[in-house]
């Protein structure tokens, strides 16, 4: 394997695996290698696994170590939950650029990160098989790359297969300063993305989240969705929507983010695949200050001067 790092395929002792770059850890962090079959390779020749399920890597983990957890391909049949881990960082070792570890179960959501700041996920893919959402996040300063979210047609209302919602109780995890790049979002009976806000007393959204170069594809209501709660100041703050492909032909609905007025943010970049007209029906960004602009649709560049009137 090739890599930039001067110390060969390893940095700071951790092996580097898979196209996609990779986050530097903590010194002080522990390395735990996963594997559903305990083994990699032949015998003698593999590394050495020290657990056979995500979840038990995850539980092993210290809270602000900067501890990593390097996952090899194959399907873990686990709901898995980062609670109060600070600064983690899960890579899946693809083989090729392709052989994501595929996680998630028959009920459940497959992945809940909550009160875990800066929790970095890389070459993963998360599936669900029922009415629940597929990964959600309240926590802050997270990463999201590479991956792939799917979903399923029980899915109903508002669930999504990559949520950001605001913790109902402690206002330090505002599910804000997030990262989602480079990922594919899929299959959703639902919606793609759910960005939403909690109630009073938290009373707040999302801010500070970066959408970028992501596709979204196979989704029946909206790819992007902004859900506001009671007494909710504002859902969908200061957030970059670019680059991304919104695949999905003729849409009625791509984008409903006109949760509050005082909600903004800046769609740009973005590619539609519509060769109709796309209006403030199918971008519904109504009685907000979210900014369309620069994005374009098969005709060419889309005029979106009206649609957050």
């Amino acid at each position: 394997m090739l890599t930039n790092f001067p110390n060969g395929i390893t940095s700071f002792g951790v092996p580097v695996t898979g196209p996609a770059p990779i986050s530097v850890p903590n010194g002080n962090g522990k390395v735990i290698y996963v594997d559903a079959t305990g083994q990699v390779g032949p015998p003698g020749a593999g590394v050495e696994i020290t657990a056979t399920t995500i979840q038990a890597a995850i539980n092993a983990c210290t809270s602000g170590a900067g501890d990593t957890i390097l996952v090899f391909p194959g399907t873990y049949n686990e709901n898995l939950v980062i609670s109060g881990i600070n600064y983690l960082t899960i890579i899946g070792c693809q083989v090729g650029g392709y052989e994501r570890p595929d996680v998630g179960d028959a009920t459940g959501t497959a992945l809940t990160i909550t009160e875990s700041q800066g929790v970095v996920i890389r070459n993963m893919r998360f599936y669900n098989e029922d009415n629940s959402d597929v990964a959600i996040t309240d926590s802050n300063g997270g990463v999201f790359d590479n991956c792939v979210f799917d979903g399923n047609a029980a899915m109903t209302v508002n669930k999504a297969c990559l949520a950001f919602q605001v913790n109902a109780t402690d206002d330090a995890y505002t599910a804000s300063e997030n990262v989602v790049q480079n990922s594919l979002i899929r299959g959703s009976a639902a919606i793609g993305m759910r960005f939403q806000a909690a109630a009073a007393p938290i009373g707040v959204g999302t801010t500070h989240n970066v959408v970028a170069n992501n596709r979204f594809i196979g989704i029946t209501g909206a790819d992007i969705k902004s859900v506001t709660a009671t007494s909710a100041t504002y859902t969908f703050q200061t957030t970059q929507v670019s680059g991304n492909q919104f695949m999905d032909f003729n849409k009625a609905l791509y984008l409903k983010l006109d949760a509050q007025s005082s909600d903004n943010g800046l769609v740009s970049g973005n590619f539609f695949a519509s060769d109709t007209s796309l209006s403030a029906s199918s971008i519904d960004l109504s009685g907000t200050s979210i900014a369309f602009a620069g994005n374009f649709a098969s005709a060419g560049i889309v005029d979106g001067t009206g649609f957050n009137a």
